[in-house]
């Protein structure tokens, strides 16, 4: 099995709110993309991924739980893929 993590990062300047700054990236395992979680900087909510987290949430897409210390590893921002659909 092979993983490959792809980065990219966004950056927003805003004259109102300030810089904002955020990481994202695509996951690809044997190949196939499993997760895609582009950088959007903007003013406020911003979603940013490390690669940890990327590669936490592309092992919970493929059935492997990631827990650090016996509990669930944290992934910060919430997304579908990880957290499931919002409701």
């Amino acid at each position: 099995m092979r993983i490959d993590i792809y980065t990219n990062s966004d950056s927003h300047d805003c004259e109102t709110c300030g810089a904002s700054w955020a990481q994202g990236g695509k996951v690809f395992i044997d190949g196939k993309l499993i997760v895609d979680l582009p950088a959007v900087a903007h003013c406020y909510g911003a979603s940013s991924y490390n690669e940890d987290e990327l590669l936490v949430i592309a092992l919970k897409e493929i059935g492997v739980n990631v827990f650090v210390d016996g509990d669930n590893y944290h992934v910060t921002c919430h997304n579908d893929y990880y957290h499931g659909k919002s409701k």
